[in-house]
């Protein structure tokens, strides 16, 4: 499952990098911070997390994840062509 969700958000990324550099658009909120920003407010804790904060960890903790299930990919390929 949480492949699929990072194939997704992936995808969504480029996507979006791609409509903006294209059209020459500014910078939203990610997928990430509008999600954490909703989250904070229909908890009614918006006043007390810093959300952007926050929403940036999220998202290094994602990308992290992203990477460490690339390169695990690629050394167990790696294992099959030495063994």
């Amino acid at each position: 499952f949480l492949g699929h969700f990072m194939v997704c958000y992936c995808c969504y990324k480029m996507f979006m990098a791609s409509i903006n550099v294209i059209f020459h658009r500014e910078r939203r909120l990610d997928p990430i911070t509008k999600g954490f920003l909703i989250l904070t407010v229909f908890l009614d804790i918006d006043h007390i997390v810093n959300v952007e904060f926050w929403s940036q960890q999220i998202s290094f903790i994602l990308i992290g994840a992203i990477v460490c299930t690339q390169v695990r990919g690629i050394l167990i390929r790696v294992m099959r062509v030495f063994s």
